[in-house]
């Protein structure tokens, strides 16, 4: 077995993790298992599991950490990969990211991703990992992974990733003998597997062949929805940053990492005291100044949230065009085919059916065609560069008008 999908669900929309799985079983991913771990839900998914040949791990509800450290145990593969159940991929994503960890013998395979909402898509073109191609070796990718100061999500994250099975089993060991153990943390948790995965790796790449498309949506626990939620990520996010400086200490390079962490908790200091004030969370004050180490309290900054400013707008129709072209994965030889030229992602796709043999030729009036990019016009005033900046400056971090006005747009 390849690669191990860890699927982990608690009471998802049905709809949600049906199109999650059917964007996995019409990529072109061959030797693969999905392993489903369900955190007690209140809904039966055994349909759309059977469906899909997933294999099943029915716990009591213990919150996200449990559940992915009951997929890593439960994980046959050589390699593993999680996938949140409300998210889809794009038709190319994981199986080239197999083949490079297979010819490069890099540990940690990262590709793009984007986000996706009910009424777009689009991607952060100035995160490093999406912008410029990786091929990190030795101390430095641990050094790579602090480096970021918690300011691009690529890194922390576990979606966009592949990772040798034996990195991920590492950290499972590591954490259930941690003081966290298995506690019903729901923040934070992606950065602790991805410590200790960066930790032990030897190599990391990237490439740029799909997407992977984190869905946005109010349910999520990320969202700060309310006090007692934000006191949870707080307490949760500073367990973790404490379990990594105890790790990193020991080192003898600690230096420069300990002052990348630093750096890291005063971000997070900004980033949650803006929630508390935009919440009027008064009684959160202490406690955010405590558990980050920070003497005064100060809002987020620009350059905190900056990488996320500048995006590239996907089709609304993406779907649609990422099915025209999944068929020409399977054809060999020459192949006539109508499409837009300027679709970067379309001629991506081609570039990488050339390097695979598939010869494709142009015509305009070719049987087969792939359908342009249609993008709303609300969507590319909404997401132009500018007004994008005027209204963060407008609307603040954590503020009623801001969560005001993401629900009516």
């Amino acid at each position: 077995m390849k690669l191990s999908l860890i699927v982990c669900v608690y009471n998802t929309d049905k709809g949600y993790l049906q199109e999650a799985l059917g964007s996995i079983a019409a990529s072109t991913l061959k030797d693969y298992e999905i392993c489903r771990v369900d955190d007690g839900s209140d809904v039966d998914y055994s349909d759309i599991a059977a469906a899909f040949g997933a294999r099943l791990c029915k716990k009591e509800n213990g919150g996200i950490l449990s559940a992915r450290l009951s997929g890593i145990e439960m994980a046959q593969g050589d390699y593993l990969a999680f996938f949140d159940s409300d998210d889809t991929v794009s038709i190319h994503y994981h199986q080239p990211m197999l083949d490079e960890a297979e010819r490069t013998g890099a540990d940690i395979v990262m590709n793009d991703w984007a986000f996706h909402t009910e009424k777009s898509r689009y991607f952060c073109r100035t995160d490093s990992s999406i912008a410029n191609n990786l091929s990190v070796e030795g101390d430095e990718v641990l050094t790579r992974f602090f480096s970021q100061e918690g300011r691009e999500q690529s890194y922390y994250v576990t979606w966009n990733k592949i990772y040798r099975s034996s990195l991920l089993k590492y950290a499972r060991e590591k954490i259930l003998r941690s003081p966290i153990g298995e506690r019903r943390i729901s923040f934070g948790e992606d950065v602790l597997f991805n410590f200790y995965a960066f930790e032990k790796a030897k190599k990391l790449s990237n490439l740029h062949t799909g997407y992977y498309f984190y869905r946005m949506h109010a349910n999520q626990s990320v969202n700060v929805i309310g006090e007692e939620r934000l006191a949870s990520q707080i307490d949760a996010m500073g367990r973790v940053f404490d379990m990594m400086e105890q790790e990193i200490s020991a080192k003898k390079d600690s230096a420069a990492l300990l002052r990348h962490l630093n750096e890291w908790r005063a971000l997070m200091a900004r980033t949650h005291y803006s929630h508390a004030l935009g919440g009027k969370f008064t009684e959160l004050y202490p406690k955010i100044g405590e558990v980050y180490g920070v003497k005064k309290l100060k809002k987020a900054i620009w350059r905190d949230s900056a990488v996320y400013y500048k995006v590239t707008l996907l089709g609304n129709n993406f779907m649609e065009i990422d099915a025209a072209l999944r068929p020409l994965f399977d054809m060999n030889g020459t192949v006539a085919l109508c499409y837009d030229k300027r679709d970067p992602y379309v001629t991506r796709i081609l570039s990488i059916l050339s390097n695979r043999g598939v010869d494709v030729r142009y015509q305009r009036d070719a049987k087969r065609s792939v359908p342009k990019r249609v993008i709303r016009t609300k969507d590319k005033i909404l997401h132009n560069d500018v007004v994008y900046a005027v209204g963060v400056l407008l609307f603040k971090k954590g503020s009623k008008l801001r969560a005001l006005l993401k629900r009516i747009l």
